[in-house]
């Protein structure tokens, strides 16, 4: 179960550092490489200036989803 995100980080929240918006489509293919890897095993997800990229464990990159580039200091 997931916690409230205020819970976690207290009274002093960290610093904003980046942020991401999903797709369906992005998120399916996320889904497919959580899937593909051992049960229980992580996806690192990397955000690039022309997209993101899951990470497995083995170091495969697959791609993600197209991103724009925005500056943090936006929202």
């Amino acid at each position: 179960m997931m916690k409230q995100t205020i819970d976690m980080m207290g009274r002093d929240p960290p610093q904003l550092v980046g942020r991401a918006e999903f797709t369906l489509d992005m998120i399916r293919n996320l889904l497919v490489v959580a899937e593909a890897t051992a049960e229980g095993r992580p996806v690192m997800v990397e955000f690039r200036s022309f997209g993101v990229w899951a990470l497995t464990p083995e170091g495969h990159r697959l791609f993600v989803g197209h991103v724009e580039s925005t500056d943090p200091e936006d929202s």
